[in-house]
């Protein structure tokens, strides 16, 4: 009866170190996706489900980090507008010259 016992909580012990292994894992890439940073003249791409006038190439004009609000300035009409980062994707990152 012991012996079947400790069988069974030497199991339960293993799949209980998987699970929270998968859930470090998990909260690690969720960290990393949700910690994406905007910096002042990237070029994203927006994709508001709501508005359609937020869809298009942006360029984005002010962001300060740890703020999930940036203020993006759409190529197709001009005009600056506040977006969510949910709602925006990095297409590419303005690089500074370089002092050769």
């Amino acid at each position: 009866m012991a012996g079947g016992l400790f069988i069974i909580c030497t199991i339960f012990e293993q799949v209980f170190m998987n699970v929270r292994e998968i859930n470090k894992n998990f909260i690690l890439y969720r960290n990393e996706v949700l910690q994406m940073e905007f910096k002042e003249k990237d070029l994203v791409m927006v994709n508001h489900p709501d508005y359609p006038e937020l869809r298009g190439l942006a360029k984005v004009t002010h962001a300060k980090p740890g703020r999930k609000l940036v203020w993006i300035s759409l190529y197709k009409d001009k005009n600056e507008r506040i977006a969510h980062i949910d709602y925006l994707k990095l297409v590419g990152r303005k690089r500074a010259a370089s002092k050769s």
